[in-house]
């Protein structure tokens, strides 16, 4: 049976991308304007990243759904505070929006030779076909 872009399923996945499009645009959005400025300062990601889990976790715990936060000590990543927060509360959001009532959401940040790797895993069913 082939899905209909009237199925609500499909109506939520396009949402989800188009969503996801936009967290990409603030993330460039962060990157051109640590390239425009000469005066931004280290972040520390660890940091970054409790905050936004303290953001989103009262929201989880209501839905059964656990969140870890696995970041390596030491990591500072040369952007603006203000905006780099908002954008993972986005991601963390997203990843627990498609999860049911139950589960576990990841967020991981580990420095490589070409910068910081930030990721985000959840246990979640994902979308059925």
């Amino acid at each position: 049976m082939r899905a209909s872009v009237f199925d609500p399923q499909i109506r939520r996945i396009a949402r989800n991308v188009q969503g996801a499009c936009g967290r990409m645009q603030q993330l460039l959005d962060v990157c051109d304007q640590y390239a425009e400025r000469s005066d931004s300062q280290p972040a520390d990601v660890r940091d970054r990243v409790a905050r936004a889990v303290a953001a989103i976790r009262e929201r989880a715990r209501a839905h059964g759904v656990g969140v870890l936060q696995e970041t390596a000590e030491g990591i500072a990543l040369d952007v603006d505070r203000h905006r780099i927060e908002p954008v993972l509360v986005e991601v963390l959001t997203n990843a627990l929006e498609v999860m049911g009532d139950s589960g576990g959401i990841e967020i991981s940040a580990v420095w490589e030779p070409r910068g910081v790797w930030i990721q985000v895993r959840n246990t979640g069913t994902g979308i059925g076909r």
